[in-house]
C-alpha cells in the first residue's frame, strides 16, 4: 500500500520512519481507519494500523534490494 509512496519520499532523500510516517498521514488520511492490516493484531487505533503497514512496506522494499537502512535512516538505493 505504502511502497511508492516510500519510494517517492525517499527520492527526496534519506529520511527516517516517522517522517515517512507523518507523509504517508498526510497524503492518505482515510487509510489511518478504512484498512485493517491483516498481519497485525487489529486495533482500534489506526494509527497503529498505519504504522505497522508503512514498516512492512519498508522491509519488503529492503528485501527487494530498493531501499537501504543505516543508522536509522531510509534511504534510497
Amino acid at each position: 500500500m505504502f511502497k511508492q509512496l516510500i519510494l517517492d519520499a525517499l527520492s527526496e532523500g534519506p529520511k527516517r520512519t516517522q517522517e515517512q510516517y507523518e507523509l504517508a498521514r498526510q497524503r492518505q488520511p482515510r487509510d489511518c481507519t478504512d484498512t485493517p492490516c491483516p498481519h497485525g493484531e487489529r486495533v482500534s487505533n489506526g494509527d497503529k494500523e498505519l504504522m505497522h503497514e508503512l514498516r512492512r512496506n519498508q522491509h519488503q522494499l529492503k528485501r527487494e534490494g530498493r531501499i537501504a537502512l543505516r543508522s536509522g535512516i531510509w534511504y534510497a538505493v
